[in-house]
């Protein structure tokens, strides 16, 4: 009996390879069921190694099932909560989510349900998108890295002093309990309600090149000269609501989620080569931090409740390679 069953469910996996490679949810439910039911006992030596077969077989990376497995395992699990709670969800095969975000979910969530079910019920009311995520999922990394190199710090320097040692622990206790701000921080920068709009002057019927102008880059590159490697700006803002006709704002927002993080950068100064305005996007909490350590004509940003509060104005920057920016610009929108 096992082996018909079997054998069906891989004809349905085979018309999914060819026809709906995307329906993440359909080929969970069916490598789902080949896993509880045990279908794979008398033909192969365990489930992993039946995965192994079909994918060698069939001409599939196998990495794509278990991801699609993984996603699957999320979804569901977020599912039951939300019963749990009583909330109503869509059931797994009807749900309007793309598995890599599930997946990017998790890895942000780092084992916090609240988290997850947070940024899981934002992706499926589309409030965030894939890209908004892989932001998010870079400044993790970048925290979990920076906790790593901390700790290697100490264990590499036995005769390290008590204060040293002191303020290496709460550098690392800091990156752990920092906010995650990456996510709100990107989504608030799209509305331009923040911006100290120049009004006088502004027709009311404009021709195309005089509309209002206002898109969020975000991992911008410019070349700094100080590293073989792009420097990314976190979010490159370009607006002619604040300038004079014709003319363009560019904005550099750095984007600090920690203390340690805030202190410890010696990069973002150099974006002043490359935009007209610095700002530091940061959690409420570090906003005096902030002002003891920027530089003197950045600005500082606070988001609270979705929106983006200007706690200190930037000021203009004599930009000597603006020019190099709009040119890269240019290139990523031709």
């Amino acid at each position: 009996m096992n082996n018909n069953e079997l054998i069906n469910i891989e004809k349905e996996l085979n018309t999914l390879v060819e026809r709906d490679r995307q329906n993440w949810s359909g080929f969970y439910i069916l490598l789902k069921k080949v896993e509880d039911n045990k279908l794979w006992e008398g033909h192969y030596n365990s489930f992993t190694a039946w995965i192994k077969h079909f994918a060698n077989a069939n001409k599939i990376q196998e990495s794509v099932l278990w991801n699609r497995k993984k996603a699957g395992e999320i979804y569901q699990n977020y599912y039951a909560r939300k019963l749990q709670k009583q909330e109503k969800v869509a059931d797994i095969q009807t749900v309007d989510i793309a598995q890599d975000s599930l997946i990017l979910i998790e890895k942000i969530a780092r084992k916090d349900p609240e988290l997850l079910d947070e940024l899981t019920d934002k992706a499926i009311n589309k409030e965030l998108k894939k890209k908004d995520l892989q932001e998010a999922y870079r400044i993790i990394k970048a925290k979990k890295d920076a906790e790593k190199e901390l700790k290697t710090q100490l264990e590499a320097n036995k005769d390290i002093s008590q204060d040293e040692k002191e303020k290496i622990l709460e550098n690392i206790k800091d990156l752990k309990t920092a906010t995650l701000t990456a996510i709100d921080v990107v989504n608030a920068l799209k509305k331009n309600d923040w911006l100290d709009v120049k009004k006088e002057g502004r027709k009311s019927f404009k021709d195309f090149y005089e509309q209002d102008k206002y898109k969020v880059f975000t991992e911008f590159p410019v070349f700094a000269g100080t590293t073989r490697n792009s420097r990314r700006i976190d979010a490159l803002i370009c607006e002619n609501l604040t300038a004079e006709r014709w003319k363009l704002n560019l904005h550099a927002v750095e984007i600090k989620v920690s203390k340690s993080d805030l202190i410890n950068d010696h990069k973002y100064t150099e974006y002043a080569d490359f935009t007209d305005f610095i700002w530091l996007a940061i959690p409420e909490e570090l906003i005096e931090v902030a002002r003891e350590t920027k530089l003197d004509k950045c600005g500082i940003l606070v988001i609270k409740d979705g929106k983006v509060q200007v706690i200190e104005q930037a000021q203009k920057l004599d930009a000597i390679r603006r020019e190099e920016c709009l040119s890269r610009l240019a290139l990523k929108l031709l």
